[in-house]
């Protein structure tokens, strides 16, 4: 299943750039500003986020907000 969050804007800093993750995901992935996501490079050169877990169910869960989530997470 895959879920579109639109376009992101690229913030740069003095070393690295910035790029917002969608709210509703990281309320889904139980994310907040002290947590960890692990940030992997795929072969055809996307990335692939998630959370950093204890536990496989919540990586499971938190690669990407169903719409239904969405509103729930409103």
């Amino acid at each position: 299943m895959s879920f579109s969050f639109g376009n992101r804007k690229i913030q740069k800093t003095s070393y690295s750039y910035l790029c917002p993750l969608p709210a509703a995901w990281a309320k889904n992935a139980k994310l907040d500003q002290s947590s960890s996501v692990n940030i992997e490079l795929m072969d055809d050169n996307s990335l692939k986020i998630t959370p950093s877990s204890t536990g496989p169910a919540r990586s499971e869960r938190a690669e990407c907000a169903t719409p239904t989530e969405r509103r729930d997470a409103a």
